[in-house]
């Protein structure tokens, strides 16, 4: 009924005053004719008349209820293609839909918390965005010739390769180091710029091991 009367799908939240007396004659629902009452804007405390069907024919009774809507959450307010970085424009509240049964880590609440994010795919008109459909900016695509910049023991050497992996700042992606095709898992830390931080061995025999002398070494 109160998605019929607000034109809207979503998941009210209904609390009845319901007598011992009349309890009886609701209890199955094909024992409701009809429902009417209440009015705009279908929230707070309300009064609501049904219909019933009984062995001596129809009657209506009222029902008090307080109606509370169901949590806003944050929509697109448009369609939006992947990789759109999300704008305040691009945002609207909605009541969460019936469909859907999010816990509260998967979704949106403030709009601060999704501007500036990059959007994994394509969204429409009026659809929850999910937290795991917007994330970080993306600085490094798969493919992508980076830089790569190596840490370890105190010495800093730059040098080149390919990105294996999609990530944006300051989350971890597989990389390929271009001369010894060495394969290292790197943080992002700038468009096509990583950065592997290692204690071990490995890293440092590389960097001394190398022909070409690096771009910058630092003490």
């Amino acid at each position: 009924y109160l998605q019929t009367k607000a034109d809207a799908n979503v998941n009210w939240q209904v609390f009845p005053v319901v007598s011992p007396e009349i309890a009886p004659h609701i209890i199955q629902r094909r024992q409701i004719l009809g429902v009417s009452g209440g009015e705009a804007p279908w929230d707070g405390e309300q009064i609501f008349e049904l219909l019933l069907k009984g062995p001596q024919g129809e009657y209506t009774i009222t029902v008090p209820a307080t109606i509370q809507l169901p949590e806003l959450v944050l929509a697109s307010s448009k369609q939006l293609s992947k990789g759109h970085i999300l704008r305040a424009e691009d945002l609207i509240h909605v009541p969460m839909p019936r469909n859907l049964k999010l816990e509260t880590d998967e979704f949106f609440t403030k709009i601060d918390d999704l501007i500036g994010k990059e959007l994994k795919r394509s969204m429409s008109t009026n659809q929850v965005i999910r937290t795991s459909e917007a994330g970080t900016q993306t600085l490094v695509q798969a493919g992508d010739a980076v830089k790569i910049v190596v840490q370890t023991a105190g010495i800093v050497v730059e040098t080149h390769g390919r990105a294996l992996g999609s990530g944006g700042q300051d989350e971890l992606i597989p990389v390929e180091e271009a001369d010894f095709k060495g394969r290292l898992t790197a943080r992002v830390i700038g468009p096509r710029e990583v950065q592997v931080t290692s204690h071990g061995t490995t890293i440092q025999r590389t960097a001394k091991n190398k022909k070409n002398v690096p771009n910058r070494i630092q003490r």
